[in-house]
């Protein structure tokens, strides 16, 4: 089984629909679609292994222990939405 994750905004006259592909935008009238033009987990995991956090901090958004504190929330919002 695949899963997909999305969000999707409704606002006064449209709605939008988040995808790790595309980002959808729908009037009522038309809809437009914009495709992600790169992979966001590569891209993600490319700044993680390029940064260094004496040299470029920056480089990612959070840090090791912050990541593994977060996996656990990630994992159960995972097994939830079998």
């Amino acid at each position: 089984m695949v899963h997909s994750n999305r969000i999707q905004l409704i606002c006064e006259g449209r709605a939008l629909t988040i995808t790790e592909r595309t980002l959808r935008v729908e009037t009522g009238r038309d809809t437009q679609e914009f495709p992600v033009t790169a992979d966001p987990f590569l891209v993600e995991d490319e700044c993680f292994l390029r940064a260094d956090p004496d040299d470029n901090p920056g480089g990612v958004l959070c840090d090791c222990a912050d990541a593994l504190a977060t996996h656990p929330v990630a994992f159960a919002i995972q097994s939830a939405a079998r």
